[in-house]
């Protein structure tokens, strides 16, 4: 497996290594003794019904609620609509509770845990101090009774699912818990004032350290929120000192690094190995961060002086701009991994990542993947980079990086296509400048790429394929086309090819056309939807606009469009049935998904007890798993299913070699005639070196495309540019497994 996919060792003896550290884990004395619950939610409670703004003070311990005919008394928890209330209250914007506990000795506690399930949103505090909220505001605004719940949010016990828990350390309680009587005050936000439901049911519990029974019994869905010490992953720490990381502006904070390769187990104090430094931190991502509690990050390595701080970050190539994803609705946790690193094996590039997990001001936060952000570098989009000042020649000519996608999250300006989406004449495709950004182009260079993508789709619109040769073909990377393609409709990623879609144009010197990619957000693939067919293994992607012709964004008509030359199929077909029989064989993916399940198997566990969501539906879910191993069953039977039907559904075929003679070195060339570029498709019969010339007509080597290189038994491709040739005879001799074969071509009307 490559270590730059998510980087982790195979061997027996670290499984073993695992077991044994686990062991020792399990006899070792933890500082937490028990955890025994101080206040439930079936004690009594002051509320007030907020319609309206309660008085200003309500939150704090000396605002007196008896005798205030305004706040009323019940049994927790309270609210309406899902039968799980033992207080039934009318429909309410918002719903503030005040209820009080007692305690002994606060020295004997080191750690507490409110347990909240609600709908929709709420804001805790404890003897007036914040200390949770989820789905509204951030942290420190005291939202008003009418503000807006960031999405809406479904309660959890009546669904046999365990509640939201919410840390408090030690510095926390000593900040804000003090002996004797406190007071637990909450406001609870519903989505709005026509919600079918509004669910109040909190619980606040202590880790004790020694063995006395003071306070109540838990609850028999509890279960101790997770103190990381230590992982077989590598593991995060960042310290905000105080700051909170909000969607923007980044905030500077400290990150350590603690990634023990020889040992393969890293230890929560451990001495930091990769990183021990400044970094600028951010909340990603549009929708996720609206709808999901764990967050992403996107974080910039950075010198103390606030510069770039290009490192290496477990393993993959120096860089200063990262991504922390939080696996959240895609229970696998491993979608993205999957998928990008089947792009890597097409040949193309894709973000590389590695497994950890995260503990933020000393608050485990689960399982993340650091994965590189997508940019132009020598590491990651090798492009040329451009300056204002390349208005003309071949600086002008790249490169480009766009990208079609909603215009919250990272999206920027850009302009709308002058050809409709297929089947949707209503509907615009929108591209966006993701570099250089907007701002930071010349007017020569905002014209010279909007025209280079119209005369494209221009060439594409009015192609009718009665030849051979194609127009469309000299603006496009077809095999970069095609490679984009299988991956969305291999995993059927609903968001493909109209959201998180990139593209990118090289310098003419560099071959100059527009290539699709990097892959890019697949968290909604491999079944993991519920709308316009997302969860189906059966139909095509490309016919999204059909399946749901009412979505906000879609897919362009060039996909539809492509399909319709024969000579595109065919390579489509080709191509599929060369990575069928390597990288994409069914077993080698399935193996790959036991792998990277085995290799998480002890940090899913803490994952979902942190986000305890593996037996409910989140959204997107149709699936409702029990088990995490049943997740991964579910992932691996959609695959299977869906590489079969593309076997037998996928458009072309692929005639080049449908007898092959394995035995034998076979090739053929296309276009010939050709003007513009040929492709050269053989089988290797074994792994062997391989060289390629072309010659001109007096048989001159007038370029070597291919010296010696390595390459795998199987089907290849290779493509020539060509244009550049005076009309006339050439040659490609072409030599592999001790033989050679020369193939004469025809260049024409250049």
């Amino acid at each position: 497996m490559n270590t730059q996919l998510f980087l982790f060792p195979k061997t027996v003896s670290f499984y073993l290594g695992i077991l044994l550290a686990l062991a020792q884990q399990i006899q070792a004395q933890s500082p937490i003794h028990h955890w025994e619950t101080v206040v439930i939610a079936e004690q009594n409670w002051h509320y007030f019904l907020g319609n309206s703004e309660p008085d200003a003070n309500w939150r704090f311990p000396d605002y007196e609620t008896a005798g205030d005919t305004t706040w009323q008394n019940g049994i927790g928890g309270l609210g309406y609509g899902d039968e799980d209330d033992a207080s039934i209250i009318p429909p309410v914007n918002a719903l503030y509770l005040r209820t009080t506990f007692s305690i002994v000795d606060t020295s004997q506690i080191l750690a507490a845990v409110l347990n909240a399930d609600y709908d929709d949103a709420f804001v805790a505090y404890l003897n007036g101090q914040e200390i949770a909220r989820a789905n509204i505001g951030v942290q420190g605004d005291i939202p008003s009774f009418d503000a807006e719940t960031t999405y809406f949010t479904e309660a959890r016990l009546y669904r046999n699912a365990r509640p939201e828990n919410f840390m408090l350390t030690k510095s926390e309680l000593n900040a804000h818990l003090q002996p004797g009587e406190n007071t637990l005050a909450i406001q609870v936000h519903n989505d709005g004032i026509a919600s079918s439901d509004l669910s109040a049911i909190f619980y606040l519990s202590l880790g004790i350290k020694n063995d006395s029974i003071t306070y109540n019994l838990n609850p028999e869905w509890f279960l101790p929120p997770v103190i990381l010490e230590s992982s077989n992953l590598p593991i995060l720490k960042i310290n905000t000192n105080g700051g909170v990381i909000v969607d923007e502006p980044r905030i500077t904070a400290q990150m350590q690094v603690l990634n023990n390769w020889t040992s393969n187990r890293n230890y929560i104090n451990d001495t930091p190995s990769d990183y021990n430094g400044q970094i600028a931190i951010e909340i990603r991502g549009s929708s996720s961060q609206t709808r999901f509690p764990k967050k992403s990050y996107a974080l910039e390595t950075q010198n103390a002086d606030g510069s770039n701080n290009n490192t290496t970050l477990l393993g993959l190539p120096s860089e200063n701009d990262w991504i922390l994803y939080g696996p959240y609705s895609d229970k696998s946790l491993m979608r993205n991994v999957l998928l990008f690193e089947l792009a890597r094996s097409m040949g193309q590039y894709a973000p590389r990542t590695a497994f950890c997990e995260l503990v933020i001001n000393n608050k485990y936060q689960g399982l993340y993947v650091l994965m590189e952000k997508i940019k132009v570098d020598k590491n990651r989009v090798n492009i040329a980079k451009m300056d204002l000042d390349d208005v003309e020649g071949d600086g002008l000519t790249g490169g480009y990086m766009l990208k079609i996608d909603k215009k919250t999250g990272s999206g920027g300006d850009g302009w709308y296509s002058q050809f409709a989406p297929t089947t949707n004449p209503e509907k615009q495709i929108f591209f966006q400048y993701e570099y250089p950004e907007f701002e930071e182009m010349a007017t020569e260079q905002v014209e010279y790429i909007q025209n280079y993508i119209h005369e494209f789709e221009q060439a594409l619109y009015n192609e009718t394929f009665a030849t051979n040769t194609s127009t469309y073909q000299q603006y496009i990377e077809v095999a970069a086309f095609i490679d984009f393609w299988l991956a969305n409709e291999i995993s059927y990623n609903v968001d493909g090819m109209r959201m998180s879609t990139f593209m990118y144009k090289e310098r003419d010197s560099d071959g100059g056309k527009l290539k699709m990619g990097p892959a890019w957000d697949f968290n909604l693939s491999l079944g993991n939807g519920y709308d316009c067919n997302s969860q189906n293994q059966y139909g095509f992607l490309k016919d999204f606009n059909v399946v749901c012709p009412n979505s906000s964004r879609h897919i362009p008509f060039w996909w539809n469009k492509l399909l319709e030359d024969p000579s595109y199929t065919k390579q489509v077909r080709c191509t599929w049935e060369n990575y069928r029989a390597n990288f994409l064989a069914t077993n080698k993916i399935l193996n790959q998904v036991n792998e990277i399940a085995q290799y998480l198997e002890e940090a899913q566990a803490r994952n979902f007890n942190k986000w305890p969501i593996i037996n409910i539906k989140t959204w997107p879910n149709t699936f409702e798993a029990s088990t995490y191993d049943a997740e991964i069953t579910q992932l691996q039977n959609w695959i299977d299913t869906r590489l079969t039907w593309l076997d037998e559904n996928l458009p072309g075929e692929c005639t080049i070699f449908s007898n092959i003679d394995t035995t034998q070195l076979q090739s053929v060339v296309y276009p010939n005639p050709a003007s513009t570029s040929v492709t050269m498709e053989y089988y290797l019969p074994e792994n062997t070196y391989v060289n390629l010339q072309l010659l001109n007509p007096l048989g001159q080597v007038i370029a070597m495309p291919i010296n010696n290189e390595i390459q795998t038994f199987g089907l290849h491709k290779f493509k020539l540019e060509v244009q550049h040739l005076n009309t006339g005879i050439y040659f490609i001799k072409f030599k592999a497994v001790n033989q050679v074969q020369v193939i004469r071509i025809c260049i024409v009307d250049n």
